[in-house]
């Protein structure tokens, strides 16, 4: 199963900043035999917490908010609920002013799973929308010829080039 998420509302440089947590906490559940475990249940925090609650990622960005008061309103809500890394990892953001991000994160703990998995994103561009079936076998192809295991993303334009990030094709 590819993994991705969106990174809409998200700022370019707040997901560059969140990259280091992310891979700080992604070490962390690596060693622990629980990557995976981990990614789930940061996706499903901000699916079901950051999502349902605008309100709470408001709290988080507040600057006017001190870090004590933020941290026992974090010790409250997710201690003895949360595994102990996924509260840990908010913690950490939070005694860095850093608790706003805690969205990013997941997009760089999604990246980070990927790179483990050996997946790289792969943007396609065709003149015309490709099927399900031309989909897969241009997944087919990049699989087999540059031995990945290609994420193929979406791209709303149409043109006549195949385009990768990483620079592969």
């Amino acid at each position: 199963m590819s993994e991705q998420v969106s990174a809409k509302g998200v700022d370019v440089d707040e997901i560059r900043v969140a990259q280091v947590y992310a891979r700080a906490a992604w070490n962390l559940a690596v060693r622990d035999g629980v990557g995976q475990e981990f990614l789930a249940e940061y996706r499903q925090f901000v699916q079901q917490v950051l999502d349902r609650q605008p309100e709470l990622e408001t709290f988080f960005r507040l600057t006017s908010i001190g870090q004590d008061h933020k941290a026992e309103m974090l010790e409250r809500i997710f201690k003895g609920r949360t595994s102990e890394l996924l509260y840990q990892t908010l913690r950490t953001l939070n005694a860095h002013d850093r608790l706003g991000l805690a969205r990013a994160v997941l997009i760089g703990l999604v990246e980070l799973s990927n790179q483990s998995q050996g997946k790289v994103p792969v943007q396609v561009r065709s003149a015309v929308q490709l099927s399900d079936r031309q989909k897969a076998a241009v997944a087919d192809v990049l699989a087999r010829r540059l031995k990945i295991t290609p994420i193929l993303e979406r791209s709303e334009e149409h043109t006549s080039e195949l385009q990768s990030p990483c620079n592969l094709v």
